[in-house]
């Protein structure tokens, strides 16, 4: 085995970078917002259902009632 492989580490060779470290970081910020957006439009979606399902019972309760 060479010495300049030797003298350098194997593993590791990018934890300590700064730069990587901020694209890696960046990565995951974007990651989590994506996360909270997707659970927001999802629950919006659910409410917006339940609202359109109300309001269509609410149609048919007042219009059996005339």
């Amino acid at each position: 085995i060479s010495q300049r492989f030797e003298a350098q580490p194997m593993f590791g060779l990018m934890d300590c970078n700064p730069a990587a470290l901020a694209e890696r970081r960046q990565r995951a910020q974007n990651i989590s917002e994506e996360l909270i957006n997707t659970a927001n439009d999802r629950r919006r979606e659910v409410l917006e259902k339940r609202l359109n399902e109300q309001k269509i019972e609410r149609e048919i309760a007042q219009r059996d009632h005339k």
